[in-house]
């Protein structure tokens, strides 16, 4: 996407890889690396379903109706005891529907979506201690990093799936300069994570972890209605009749050609909540130092 966002992308996996420092160790000893589970659930803000309000990307807009589920695997390196990278592998199902809005003009637009998310990213972490007494440890952990991710839209017409991105919803490649959107883009996770100690090694832990996108189209949905005749003569039916699913279609009304169908102003996030479990590795005891 943006060149500044590739160029931060690379230097964290560089620096996850050879970045070298000399540290102590704490009371219980220090765990250079760490491998991570999540398991959870994952929450879409974007132009589908939402509040009685004006539509946006913030956590007002959320439907919990429409939650979906999330999983992922990490692996963490500790430079010293507050500062770490890590690196994860996630999949999410994230989902939205207009029936789930309590406001009349989505309801009838009747519009709703799926899509997979399949994504990579590293993060930085900053970790504080909340009580350094005791056997069992508790944490706090911020964080912030960079991902790349892809998506595929679809949506549900008389049982069966239809992938959204090829058929051109909103006119992509029918009018002129107006390509076929990438289903892949670059992310900024931001977040925070509680958690503590089971034993010296394992950890046990709740992430939230917020995703702002550099896309509209998640949900196959941003900008404006396209003349659905045309739709249905260059893209063939189901781009016609998945491109404007309003309430009155079976009554022969079409939302006219330029109305507004999403809006373009607010990309679309996305939201996990996860569970985590981590184990650590290459444990050394604390009247040890090492570098690296």
């Amino acid at each position: 996407m943006k060149t500044i966002e590739a160029r931060l992308f690379i230097f964290l996996i560089l620096s996850f890889l050879s970045f070298k420092i000399s540290y102590s160790q704490t009371r219980y000893g220090f765990n250079r690396y760490q491998l991570i589970f999540y398991a959870g659930t994952s929450h879409f803000l974007g132009d589908l379903g939402g509040s009685d309000r004006k539509g946006s990307n913030s956590p007002i807009d959320l439907n919990w109706g429409a939650t979906g589920y999330s999983m992922g695997i990490g692996v963490s390196r500790k430079f010293n005891n507050s500062f770490s990278l890590r690196i994860n592998l996630n999949q999410a199902i994230v989902r939205g529907s207009d029936s789930y809005s309590n406001n009349e003009s989505r309801r009838n637009r009747n519009l709703s979506f799926r899509s997979t998310i399949n994504e990579i990213s590293t993060m930085v972490d900053y970790t504080f201690t909340l009580n350094k007494s005791g056997k069992n440890p508790h944490f706090l952990m911020a964080f912030v990093g960079i991902g790349v991710f892809n998506f595929n839209p679809q949506a549900e017409y008389n049982n069966k799936w239809y992938n959204l991105q090829p058929l051109g919803t909103e006119g992509q490649g029918i009018l002129p300069g107006k390509k076929k959107y990438s289903r892949f883009n670059f992310n900024i996770p931001v977040g925070i994570c509680y958690y503590f100690n089971i034993t010296e090694e394992s950890k046990l832990g709740l992430i939230l972890t917020m995703r702002k996108t550099y896309t509209d189209y998640i949900d196959d949905v941003s900008t404006s209605y396209y003349d659905n005749n045309l739709l249905y003569e260059q893209n063939g039916e189901m781009s016609a009749i998945l491109a404007d699913r309003n309430l009155k279609r079976e009554s022969a009304y079409l939302n006219p050609s330029g109305l507004g169908r999403g809006n373009p102003k607010n990309n679309d996030n996305f939201a996990f909540v996860q569970l985590t479990y981590s184990h650590s590795f290459m444990l050394k005891k604390k009247e040890k130092c090492f570098n690296f």
